[in-house]
């Protein structure tokens, strides 16, 4: 299930300017939430609870669990059991995931909107465990891949493809 923050520069502008003032004391756990919101949130929580935990989806009435340490499935299904009250759940599946989610929203928080880049849209996709980023054109991808790669993030962690941008 993927969740995409498009190309909508208030927030990320708010968000730089609030770093570029002064607001550098402001732990980075609170940084995050300006820009991130639900289920990010949610899914950051339960991750500093249960070691490994990288998000979790649905395949119709199957949960599955995306965690970094297999043997942490009991501490999730206990962390998201509230979450889940009066929901079918027919079975609970765990994936190895490479990455937890604290690193992919770091990641993800890490990616601006270059004005040359033609960045279209950034989000976490728990599915396939990675920092998805769109970009407006092929021309723009191995360009943008090595400026990002140079911020820090991993190529395992980090997929581009295109995605046209599409105003509002």
């Amino acid at each position: 299930m993927l969740r995409i923050w498009v190309n909508h520069m208030s927030p990320r502008l708010a968000f730089v300017t609030s770093l570029c003032v002064g607001a550098m004391a402001v732990p980075l756990v609170a940084q995050d939430t300006l820009v991130a919101g639900e289920p990010d949130d949610r899914f950051a929580a339960i991750a500093q609870t249960v070691p490994g935990f990288a998000g979790l989806y649905w395949e119709g009435t199957t949960l599955v669990l995306m965690l970094v340490d297999t043997t942490q499935r009991d501490a999730a299904v206990v962390a998201i059991a509230e979450d889940m009250r009066g929901r079918y759940i027919r079975r609970v599946l765990v994936r190895k995931a490479d990455f937890d989610f604290i690193q992919l929203r770091r990641w993800k928080l890490l990616v601006p909107f270059f004005a040359d880049s033609q960045i279209t849209a950034v989000g976490v996709d728990e599915v396939r465990n990675c920092v998805l980023v769109g970009v407006a054109d092929s021309a723009y991808l191995a360009p943008t891949r090595k400026r990002l790669v140079a911020l820090g993030i991993p190529h395992k962690a980090l997929v581009l493809q295109v995605m046209r941008f599409i105003p509002q």
